[in-house]
């Protein structure tokens, strides 16, 4: 998840990337408790894919340790 917030850019045109890179990504590869994404505020088309696809999601890309997502 490569969503950064940079100066400049508005909410809608970040929420856009957001989509954009949650629709794109392979689910297996959500990290969904990414630190970038509370920061931005861009968590809601991430969570918004996994309720659709993949409501019990087992991360597998967190830093420290596997866990599982629950939406």
């Amino acid at each position: 998840m490569n969503i950064q917030s940079a100066p400049g850019i508005n909410k809608q045109e970040l929420m856009r990337a957001a989509r954009e890179d949650a629709y794109s990504l392979p689910i297996e590869d959500f990290h969904p408790g990414a630190p970038q994404l509370f920061r931005n505020d861009t968590l809601w088309p991430y969570f918004e894919r996994l309720r659709k696809e993949e409501p019990v999601h087992y991360c597998t890309k967190a830093p420290i340790e596997a866990y599982w997502s629950v939406t």
